[in-house]
């Protein structure tokens, strides 16, 4: 059929847009977007599991429950925790947080890792965590073993820790704290190593009986740790303690433990260090300037040297009395003028190296030789006992090895004094400031090389005075309850030494940390101890109204306090030179022989011997300080001798003038003139090298027993911290002849803090030249408000008057 149909007209087409094909494919990709999201909800991507430290300590006693909280982002299958006590738990919990305790039964040091179970697999985190367990047990019938790392090829991974990497060679030490009942005695022991919780090797300990001692005999035990492939090892050191009769039959055997982690990896583990350990915060008005032990004399060197380094005994603040430490009480023979003493195998420095006699030795022996160096070191308070004549000049190697000697092999450290002595008189010298037991090896590695010959001792005296030795003054090693973590002219840092054991007597710290602050203005020590940043401060009784913004704040109690004269061995002439009136050596009282002259110029003395002493000083030292006698009177640098007295401006005391006339009819020609300063101004001129105070007549509390060490900051014991800065200025030590009254109680309400110690030994001026005061006592009696802080540190006591303020603490 045929249809006559026109063709339909056809019209120019509009090009078509490109951007409506664009539209498309964004809609086609929503649309896939939302499928995805929707497939992915219904499927979500498995989240990777972590878990953190959420809190953990580093420091527990032995009985006390440990604690730890771990952080998960998902809910676990279950946690293990391995205690590295060969033990370990696992906890299961559907939330994402995890609070265990653990109880360890035996001191040592220990590392704790875990790994976690999820439903997609097992996290390994590389976390470990130190816990330095002490014993909160002492036993007079115990022998306590120690294990420590020490001589190892490699250095730890990390600083400071037991973690290495594989293939390092290391020497494990034992050694044994004997009992303290003399009838009991370490009979046997022996050494188990662990790898991952499996026993792989033992050791047995032989002892054998000798018929002369009447008791067992064992050698310091080493071993050769030589297991290098990867694992937590862990070693356990049982040692089995006994009655011993004379037969050598035992009876009453008692076991003790000890614990040694040694990580080995070939990862860099991260080391968990708890942030919020307990510590103590002082403001100290005085700066360290010297931390080498055998010459460090400041106040501020000791605040740090007593946390931080140890004596041969310990003096107990609340009997009175000393303890055995580093030594045990000693053997004494020829008339009381051999003293032999047997070094403990307890002690540890803070690398694990056991503190051995010649530590002692090297110790009190650089102690002497420095005796007489610029400026002034303690080495005279032991010196002056054990070299004949003159214990300045006399520094030889026939009087050094006649006076100290020395046997590795059994241990011991003998001391031949120049006559004979009390006991008590020895222990308080041997607890002196330079008498503190430092690591041999640690000095020599640093270059204080000892060789005892004549030309080794004037070496070694003189490399110090020439600087080479200033290492030390800022480095230690730490054999007591602190090591340095970090230091710098505002503030010292310390943490607790991990191999400090401490002992029935010397107890482990209950701080983990210390701290100590320089410089903080008063506003900033007053807002520190608001807040209770600070536990401790000095803040002058000036000010002293601020307190009544502190809370719980109480006063109570009374003090007596007496005149006290110090002289200074290091004159900062630059600051005297703002009073312009002065011509004098800055060192003149660094020397002994003028601090004697002076003390005996004080009425009541013996002005002859006063004179004497002057005049043969001029005689052998006076080139040396450019001080001439000039037909009978005495010149400086050719000009008159002029010497400043400061004098607290609250004393009124006519005996001061006398004791100036005294000084210029024994000196012809010296002129001494009065400078009254506040006692604020007077405190804060202590500082060491900042000091322009010659002679200064200040105030001091007589129930303070000065003769005692500075009782470390973190001592659990019902002790006190002594803030006086007592060794800042090279005092001469002899107390006043008349001195009759020796100790006060602070008050009923700290009658805890109360020192008691023998008058014999404060009222013999010979027997006392340990002390580093020097006494005047009148007959005016100032009574002092005691003021104190209750905290949860334990409390804060301050003595106050109108001038400032001396701050104790007692740790409970």
């Amino acid at each position: 059929m045929n249809y006559n149909i026109p063709e339909p007209k056809v019209f120019p087409q509009r090009v078509r847009s490109s951007k409506r094909k664009w539209y498309a494919i964004i809609v086609i990709i929503i649309l896939l977007i939302s499928s995805f999201s929707i497939l992915s909800a219904l499927h979500p991507h498995p989240i990777a599991p972590e878990t953190s430290i959420a809190s953990a300590g580093n420091y527990v006693s032995t009985g006390t429950p440990y604690n730890i909280t771990i952080k998960l982002n998902q809910p676990p299958k279950y946690v293990k925790i391995f205690w590295g006590d060969n033990t370990n738990s696992n906890i299961s919990t559907s939330g994402t947080a995890i609070t265990i305790s653990h109880i360890y039964t035996n001191p040592g040091i220990y590392y704790i890792h875990y790994f976690a179970v999820f439903t997609s697999g097992i996290l390994f985190p590389d976390y470990y965590i130190p816990v330095y367990v002490s014993s909160n047990y002492f036993s007079n019938y115990t022998a306590q073993g120690i294990l420590s790392v020490y001589n190892y090829s490699r250095s730890p991974i990390n600083p400071d820790s037991n973690i290495f990497y594989p293939n390092t060679n290391m020497n494990i030490s034992g050694s044994f704290t004997p009992p303290d009942d003399p009838n009991y005695s370490l009979i046997s022991g022996t050494f188990y190593l662990f790898k991952n919780g499996n026993i792989i090797k033992t050791f047995n300990i032989n002892t054998y009986f000798d018929h002369s001692s009447k008791s067992y005999v064992y050698k310091n035990l080493i071993f050769n740790f030589n297991h290098t492939a990867p694992g937590n090892y862990t070693m356990e050191l049982v040692t089995y303690s006994g009655n011993v009769s004379s037969s050598g039959s035992v009876s009453d055997i008692i076991s003790s433990k000890y614990f040694l982690d040694v990580i080995i990896t070939s990862k860099i583990p991260h080391i968990y260090i708890d942030k919020n350990m307990p510590y103590i915060a002082f403001a100290s008005s005085s700066p360290y300037n010297n931390l080498n032990p055998e010459t460090a004399y400041t106040s501020g060197d000791m605040q740090i040297l007593m946390n931080t380094e140890e004596f041969l005994f310990y003096y107990n603040q609340t009997s009175g009395k000393y303890y055995p430490n580093i030594a045990d009480y000693p053997e004494i023979k020829n008339d009381n003028k051999t003293f032999i003493f047997k070094i403990s195998n307890s002690f540890k420095f803070q690398n694990g190296e056991t503190v051995n006699a010649y530590d002692v030795y090297y110790s009190l022996v650089t102690d002497i030789i420095l005796d007489n160096v610029t400026p002034q070191s303690p080495g005279w308070l032991l010196a002056q006992y054990v070299i004949p004549g003159n214990y300045y000049t006399n520094v030889t190697y026939n009087n050094i090895k006649n006076a100290i000697s020395y046997s590795n092999t059994s241990n011991t450290v003998t001391i031949n004094f120049t006559h004979p002595m009390s006991n008590e008189t020895v222990y308080r010298i041997l607890t002196s400031p330079g008498a503190f037991i430092t690591s041999a090896s640690y000095m020599i590695q640093h270059g204080a090389v000892l060789n005892i010959t004549n030309a080794g001792i004037e070496k070694f005296r003189s490399n110090y005075e020439d600087g080479n030795y200033s290492y030390f003054v800022n480095h230690i090693i730490s054999d007591g309850p602190y090591e340095i973590l970090s230091l710098n002219k505002n503030a010292v840092t310390l943490i607790r030494n991990p191999f400090f054991m401490g002992t029935k007597y010397n107890a482990i710290p209950h701080f983990d940390i210390i701290k100590i602050y320089y410089g903080l203005s008063l506003a900033g020590r007053l807002q520190g101890l608001r807040l209770n940043a600070l536990q401790m401060a000095s803040v002058p009784y000036e000010y002293s109204n601020a307190f009544s913004a502190i809370n719980n704040i109480s006063i109570s109690g009374n003090v007596t306090y007496s005149e006290i004269y110090s002289f200074n061995s290091n004159v900062n002439l630059t600051m005297l030179g703002n009073y312009g009136y002065f011509n004098m050596p800055y060192n003149l009282f660094s020397n002994i022989t003028v601090r004697e002259a002076f003390y005996n110029a004080y009425p009541g003395n013996n002005l002859t011997l006063s004179k004497h002493l002057w005049d043969q000083f001029v005689l052998n030292a006076g080139d040396k300080y450019n001080i001439k006698n000039s037909s009978g009177v005495f010149l400086y640098n050719n000009a008159t001798l002029k010497i400043p007295l400061f004098v607290n401006s609250i004393i009124n005391d006519p005996e001061v003038v006398r004791y100036i006339n005294n000084l210029q009819g024994v000196i012809k020609g010296l002129k001494v003139i009065i400078i009254p300063v506040t006692g604020d101004k007077m405190k804060s001129y202590e500082f060491y090298g900042n000091n322009p105070m010659p002679i200064y007549l200040s105030l001091l509390p007589l129930n303070m027993n000065l003769t005692e060490k500075i009782s470390y900051l973190g001592n659990p014991e019902n002790g006190t911290y002594m803030y006086q800065n007592g060794f800042s200025i090279g005092l001469y030590n002899k107390s006043h002849k008349n001195q009759t009254k020796l100790m006060l109680n602070l008050s009923a309400s700290i009658n805890k803090l109360t020192f008691n110690y023998s008058s014999k030994n404060i009222t013999d001026a010979q027997e006392n030249l340990s002390m580093l005061y020097l006494y005047i006592f009148t007959n005016e009696n100032v009574t002092i408000t005691h003021i104190h802080r209750s905290s949860i540190y334990g409390f804060r006591y301050s003595l106050n008057k109108n001038y400032n303020i001396i701050t104790f603490n007692t740790l409970y």
